[in-house]
């Protein structure tokens, strides 16, 4: 409160307080600071020239009316633990803390989980993007003080990305090669695995696109997931590609048929065949089995032109003849 100006007769200025609008005929006093008051209470404070040898009191002014304010209170931080979070989930959790409003929330100490932020209303909030344990302190804060306390929030592994089923490049008749799948957006790796039966092997998954080491002419599965990592689990298996390896070509003349009706040998630079079944397809391979040439017999005799010196296999049916081109 404001000292009033003393009047010009040299009085000086004494006033009074009451919870009541009428001025009390004792308890006056000098000093304008009034304590011992009750909080939230309205109050009524006088003034008037105090008597002295010359003058007597003066008269009591106009009261002025005043309500204290209510007694602040610190915040108590109430929640006592935090639920855990998921990548690639939403996260949502508000804070609470008794006492007096506006509370405001901050992060002295520590990190959240990335990608979540905390708001000076006390919302935790974000989408996370790594997994692990991120411990931090909060601190609420209003008028009257503040109250800390330390948290720590459990990011999970998220769910593995979908993944399409695999598509063939080439095969022949020991090996499978299959297209890339490209990367999922949560950066997961693509890997893959083969079964001869359709049902996923627990191990044997490889990042590579190449199998090897298989059986000829045998029914192979091939499957795709999206692979584990630090922050998603493996991703559901893909439906299955399913791929016949090639026959394996004959390359002894040990294995040849008795009843052999095929011959071939260089012509004119041409790799002439005769003994053809006219109608049916035949086929040269490269010894390593690879496929250079495929058609259908026209007539009882063909040729061939070759891009390469090497071992040949012309195969018709159950009959193959070999002929090395130098």
């Amino acid at each position: 409160m404001n000292n009033v100006s003393a009047p010009n007769n040299g009085q000086t200025i004494e006033y009074a307080i009451s919870t009541e609008n009428v001025a009390p005929a004792n308890s006056w006093q000098t000093f304008i600071t009034f304590t011992g008051l009750n909080e939230n209470t309205t109050y009524y404070i006088f003034a008037r020239s105090k008597e002295n040898d010359n003058f007597y009191v003066g008269v009591v002014s106009v009261s002025l009316k005043v309500t204290t304010d209510a007694k602040t209170s610190a915040p108590v931080i109430s929640v006592a633990a935090l639920v855990d979070g998921t990548v690639g989930i939403v996260y949502t959790v508000t804070l609470d803390a008794s006492g007096d409003t506006p509370i405001v929330w901050s992060l002295p100490v520590g990190s959240l989980p990335d990608d979540l932020t905390l708001s000076e209303a006390g919302v935790i909030s974000g989408t996370p993007t790594k997994a692990g344990t991120f411990n931090f302190t909060v601190t609420a804060s209003n008028s009257a003080g503040e109250d800390t306390k330390q948290f720590s929030i459990v990011i999970i592994k998220g769910k593995g990305a979908t993944i399409g089923t695999p598509s063939l490049a080439r095969k022949t008749y020991y090996s499978l090669t299959i297209n890339a799948i490209s990367v999922p957006d949560n950066k997961q790796l693509v890997e893959y695995t083969s079964n001869i039966i359709n049902d996923v092997l627990v191990s044997n998954w490889q990042i590579g696109l190449i199998f090897t080491g298989l059986s000829a002419d045998t029914r192979y599965y091939i499957f795709a997931r999206a692979a584990e990592n630090d922050n998603y689990f493996a991703g559901e298996v893909s439906p299955p590609l399913l791929v016949t390896t090639n026959q394996a070509p004959i390359t002894s003349s040990d294995e040849l048929p008795q009843t052999n009706l095929l011959k071939a040998w260089i012509r004119d630079g041409l790799l002439h065949v005769t003994g053809l079944t006219i109608g049916d397809t035949f086929s040269v391979y490269s010894v390593t089995g690879t496929l250079v040439y495929q058609g259908m017999a026209t007539s009882g005799e063909a040729d061939i032109p070759l891009k390469a010196q090497g071992v040949y296999l012309v195969q018709q049916g159950d009959h193959t003849v070999r002929v090395v081109v130098q």
